[in-house]
């Protein structure tokens, strides 16, 4: 009471918990954690806060995570990496991972404030997932005895293939382009506007020329056929395959992956031995006409040629 006696004097006191004053952590906090698993080890992170969350403006919601060292050692989030806060409106979040690794990631909210006594950040609740990125189809399948026919109907083509180590796989794409080198180099640039997918791991689809020329094809083309798994990862093409189709729909052929660009050296080759047919039948028949022709009416013609 500000007196300088030793004991306090007559009247009424309120006892206030001072110890703990200013150091509150927020009310709300993260419910509903959830790890939903993307292609190329994406791993997308969502959250709330429960029916009527109340915030305040130091309020944030902050991100921690770790990486397992081995599938048998876990880490701790809060020691690994921290993501700055972010209001609490923000209920999502996108984390990069690396193929095949596991993390634990924690999501929480803070205020800034502190446990007085140990000094740890006060948190209004969190919650921990851990999840392991998927970034590739494994095992990779592999692919044999492909074909592919000129429909009945004459407007597309039926392709069919086998496949073994498929346990990953729960569709297949068979994608095309004007070069090799895309299909084999820059395959997934080919995926959602030059591909068809088969509903499950039937390993046959049918692809129509409108589908895959917009109209009569008029051009080399170079088909892949690849995998795919249910994260939506599509492994490397197993298989290439070629056709001219600058006069209309062919058969394709597959490629000898020994020989890269095979399929379009075959059908040059092919043309230059039919240009090279022409000719020595035309020297042929020229000799042939010319030979004649020195028997004509008796005369002794002479030619050179």
């Amino acid at each position: 009471d500000g007196g300088l006696e030793g004991n306090l004097g007559g009247g009424t006191y309120a006892i206030f918990d001072a110890a703990t004053a200013g150091a509150q952590p927020p009310a709300a906090g993260v419910s509903g954690l959830t790890a939903s698993l993307g292609p190329d080890a994406r791993i997308d992170v969502a959250w709330g806060y429960g029916e009527n969350p109340q915030f305040a403006s130091a309020d944030t919601v902050n991100i921690y995570w770790c990486a397992w060292a081995d599938a048998d050692t876990s880490c701790d989030p809060l020691a690994g990496t921290a993501i700055a806060g972010q209001s609490p409106d923000t209920m999502a979040w996108q984390h990069n991972g690396v193929d095949a690794t596991k993390y634990t990631i924690r999501v929480q909210t803070e205020n800034g404030n502190t446990d007085v006594v140990t000094g740890a950040m006060l948190t209004g609740g969190h919650m921990d997932t851990t999840v392991t990125a998927d970034g590739s189809v494994t095992p990779a399948p592999s692919l044999s005895n492909a074909a592919a026919t000129v429909t009945s109907t004459n407007d597309g083509l039926t392709f069919t293939w086998d496949a073994t180590d498929t346990d990953d796989v729960s569709s297949w794409m068979v994608c095309w382009a004007g070069t090799q080198d895309i299909v084999n180099n820059d395959f997934s640039s080919l995926l959602g506007n030059s591909c068809a997918e088969t509903e499950d791991t039937t390993t046959s689809i049918t692809v129509t020329e409108q589908d895959m020329c917009g109209g009569a094809c008029n051009a080399d083309m170079y088909f892949g056929i690849a995998g795919k798994d249910a994260v939506g990862n599509v492994a490397d093409p197993g298989v290439d395959m070629y056709a001219d189709m600058k006069d209309g729909l062919e058969s394709p052929g597959v490629i000898d992956s020994t020989d890269p660009g095979a399929g379009e050296a075959d059908g040059i080759g092919n043309a230059l031995y039919a240009i090279i047919g022409l000719v020595v039948l035309a020297v042929i028949g020229g000799a042939f006409i010319l030979t004649r022709g020195a028997e004509a009416d008796g005369e002794d013609k002479e030619w050179d040629y």
